[in-house]
């Protein structure tokens, strides 16, 4: 499981920070998902991995709700790892959705 640390603002808007260890097998360091009060999509930023790929993946998710995105990106793996970027994104929205 990964520590995800929350920070809710005053108008309910939150950012979910995770530090990434690298024994969970993905190039990501850090994983930053800013959420609207409605728990949709406002920003992601991840610091490490495929930047193009992550900016991509940025831009499409933004302005989605976050069920949605777990849909979206849970289960997708990269190459032979059992896990990936998206995947782990998505397990982290788990945590508080």
């Amino acid at each position: 499981m990964l520590e995800v640390e929350k920070i809710v603002n005053e108008d309910g808007s939150k950012m979910l920070t995770v530090k990434v260890p690298r024994e969970k097998g993905i190039c990501a360091k850090e994983i930053n998902i800013f959420l609207d009060k409605n728990n949709k999509i406002d920003d992601l930023v991840v610091i490490g991995g495929c930047a193009g790929n992550l900016s991509a993946v940025a831009n499409l998710i933004k302005g989605m709700d976050a069920n949605e995105v777990i849909n979206k990106l849970e289960y997708i793996t990269c190459g032979k790892k059992n896990t990936s970027c998206p995947n782990e994104i998505a397990n982290i929205l788990k945590v508080f959705v």
